[in-house]
C-alpha cells in the first residue's frame, strides 16, 4: 500500500548488494548508540546481539548508503525496528524508502538535518488547533505554549509518535490507518489527543499543562482516540492551503 513492493521488485539487487559491498558507512556509530535506545522494553529488542538488533543495524546502515543526503536520523532507527517486528529486512528497508520519498508521507524532511519540514507541520497544526479545539488553542495562547515541541510535538512528525511512547496496541492502529492515510492522519490523532484531553488541559496551568500532555497517551484508550480522530474533518485541501500561507509568511516571526 506504501509502494515498498513496487520499489523492491523495480530494485531486486539493490539492497543485496549494498548489504554485502562491506562498504563502511560514516552514519555506523551513531546508529549503533541509537540501537540500545530503541524499544528496550520489549523482549524481541532486549539482546543487544539478537536477530532483530541486528537486522535492524543492517536495514539503518544499508539505507545511510543509499540515500547519502540523509544518511540517518534517530527517528528512523524506531520506525525501522517497528516495521522489523512484521516483515523481513529487505521489506522493511524499501518501507523506509517509501516513507522517505513518497509523496504520501515525505519524511525525508523530517529526518534531515534541520528537519525543515517538521515547521511546516507545526505551523499547520497550530492553525489546526485554532480551527477545530479553539478553547485549547486560545488556552495554549493564554500560558505561552506556542510551540508544539514542548508538548511531544516533534514525535509526532519524525516517528509518527513512537517515542510518545502510546500503549503498543494504539501504536500498530495509528501506523496501521498512517500508511493508508499518510500525513493527514498524524494531524487528525495530534488534534484528537487535545479533543480527549479538552476539559482537564483547560484547567491547568503552563507547567502542569506539560507535565500533563507529556503522558497523554498513556491516558487513552485507541478504542477512545482512534474513533474521534477518524471523525475529524480534515482534508488534503485544507493541509494545501495552510502550505501555501507558511510559504508566505515571515517565518522568522515564528516560535518554532
Amino acid at each position: 500500500m506504501c509502494g515498498s513492493r513496487e520499489l523492491m521488485v523495480n530494485h531486486p539487487d539493490l539492497y543485496r548488494d549494498l548489504l554485502n559491498s562491506g562498504e563502511p558507512s560514516p552514519e555506523e556509530d551513531q546508529i549503533q548508540k541509537d540501537l540500545n535506545r530503541t524499544y528496550r522494553n520489549h523482549k524481541d529488542f532486549q539482546d543487544a546481539d539478537g536477530a532483530l538488533m541486528t537486522s535492524l543495524f543492517n536495514v539503518l546502515r544499508v539505507y545511510s548508503l543509499h540515500n547519502t543526503e540523509l544518511g540517518y536520523c534517530q527517528g528512523m532507527s524506531g520506525v525501522t525496528a517497528l516495521m522489523l517486528m512484521y516483515m523481513g529486512e529487505e521489506e522493511a528497508f524499501w518501507v523506509l524508502v517509501a516513507l522517505a520519498d513518497g509523496p504520501r508521507y515525505a519524511m525525508k524532511n523530517c529526518w534531515i538535518r534541520g528537519m525543515p519540514l517538521v515547521h511546516l507541520k507545526f505551523y499547520q497544526f497550530t492553525r489546526l488547533l485554532k480551527l477545530f479545539v479553539p478553547k485549547i488553542y486560545k488556552h495554549f495562547q493564554n500560558e505561552d505554549i506556542h510551540n508544539p515541541s514542548m508538548y511531544g510535538g516533534t514525535a509526532w512528525f519524525v516517528d509518527i509518535f513512537l517515542s510518545n511512547q502510546p500503549p503498543f496496541e494504539m501504536v500498530v492502529r495509528i501506523w496501521d490507518i498512517f500508511i493508508h492515510e499518510g500525513q493527514k492522519f498524524v494531524f487528525r490523532i495530534a488534534l484528537a489527543v487535545m479533543i480527549a484531553h479538552e476539559k482537564r488541559l483547560l484547567k491547568l496551568e503552563f507547567a502542569d499543562c506539560l507535565v500533563y500532555l507529556s503522558r497523554a497517551f498513556s491516558e487513552l484508550d485507541a478504542d477512545v482516540l482512534i474513533p474521534i480522530a477518524v471523525n475529524i474533518k480534515l482534508t488534503h485541501r485544507m493541509l494545501q492551503k495552510l502550505e501555501k500561507q507558511y510559504e508566505k509568511i515571515d517565518r522568522s516571526a515564528l516560535p518554532f
